[in-house]
């Protein structure tokens, strides 16, 4: 395994299960106005989570389960920036190479079977400096009933 790799799991493990934070590339797409649907969609349904308390247990399996189905041919493809779920919803947030984004994720059947997708936003990320563009995504999921 490669030290990237190897670096990029570190940096995934400290995100999932930590209280979700939006990147700030996510919040200027959103406060670009003036009106951004999926923004607005989305925002209050992280709301409800975050005022949900976290089933620790139930919690962990989804996480884990949701950072496998966020796979390419079973390797890592996104970078998990944050991944937590509480009780009922699941947020996630992951950036893509603008050059990388022609792959279908692995997913999974048991994600589909427990969990209702909601909604998602979608950005745009410029780094200058680095010399890249990213696309930045946040999902939210909620428990089947």
């Amino acid at each position: 395994m490669s030290m990237g790799i190897i670096a990029l799991i570190a940096l995934q493990s400290a995100v999932v299960g930590r209280p979700f934070q939006i990147s700030d590339s996510v919040k200027k797409a959103c406060a670009a106005g003036p009106t951004v649907t999926m923004c607005e969609q989305t925002l209050p349904m992280l709301a409800a989570m975050r005022a949900e308390p976290r089933n620790g247990p139930w919690a962990a399996s989804m996480e884990a389960l949701i950072e496998r189905s966020m796979r390419v041919g079973g390797k890592q493809w996104v970078q998990i920036r944050a991944l937590e779920c509480r009780t009922t919803y699941c947020a996630l947030e992951y950036a893509v190479d603008a050059n990388d984004l022609d792959h279908d994720v692995d997913g999974s059947e048991e994600l589909e079977r427990l969990m209702n997708t909601l909604g998602g936003i979608v950005a745009p990320e410029v780094n200058p400096a680095a010399g890249n563009s990213k696309m930045v995504s946040v999902l939210v999921w909620h428990k089947r009933k």
